[in-house]
């Protein structure tokens, strides 16, 4: 569904504000430049990883896939999802 390769960013958190204060950012390491610039000060190196960028797309993924999930939500360059567990996920999109 996602190709792993253009993923910028994913989150991982409770419902509800995603700004990273209910749950956590982590980067591709590819595009960590691209996100600082984004975000507008510094990402570090302890916030990205690429081992859990593949592994919260294949996450989604899947929930996406058996219908787990309470609600999508999609946009240009994010894909959401809500579970039934009080989570959500989000994959971000390299410009």
């Amino acid at each position: 569904m996602f190709n792993p390769d253009r993923v910028r960013a994913v989150y991982s958190g409770r419902k509800g504000c995603m700004c990273g204060c209910k749950g956590k950012y982590t980067y591709a390491k590819q595009f960590q430049a691209e996100a600082t610039e984004n975000r507008g000060y510094q990402v570090t190196d302890d916030e990205v990883n690429d081992r859990v960028v593949r592994q919260m797309v294949a996450k989604v993924e899947k929930f996406v896939r058996e219908g787990q999930v309470d609600e999508v939500m999609v946009d240009s360059d994010w894909f959401a999802v809500d579970m039934e567990n009080d989570r959500t996920y989000c994959v971000y999109f390299a410009d």
